[in-house]
């Protein structure tokens, strides 16, 4: 099972360094579509050793998945057609979702910890 998670783990970030690097040239939501892509995973495994992490950091983190994969097919569309890239969005997602998404994730870990879930 161990191997298997390394294999996992290293074509993940093979894929994901390449991402970064093919976004050379490109513009800011390649960019940020690539950076997310590689950092989403890290942050969420440093969440994952700090156990226990407070559940206002876990809620979203563990919601940042859904964008997540979404990452990937986005930057692929960008690759193939860069007039994908729309003003006002960050990997695809308009950036009011991002905000308001955010926010009630912080609300949903606040109210999850105050009711010792």
């Amino acid at each position: 099972m161990r191997l298997l998670l390394i294999l996992i783990v290293a074509v993940w970030g093979s894929g994901a360094v390449l991402a970064v690097v093919y976004t050379q040239g490109k513009g800011l939501d390649a960019h940020l579509s690539a950076a997310y892509l590689l950092l989403w995973p890290v942050a969420a495994l440093i969440l994952y050793f700090n156990d226990p992490a407070p559940l206002w950091l876990v809620v979203p983190a563990t919601l940042g998945l859904i964008p997540w994969l979404l990452s990937g097919p986005h930057l692929w569309a960008i690759f193939q057609d860069p007039a994908r890239s729309q003003p006002g969005r960050t990997i695809g997602v308009p950036n009011r979702y991002w905000l308001w998404s955010g926010v009630a994730a912080v609300v949903v870990g606040l109210v999850l910890e105050a009711f010792g879930a």
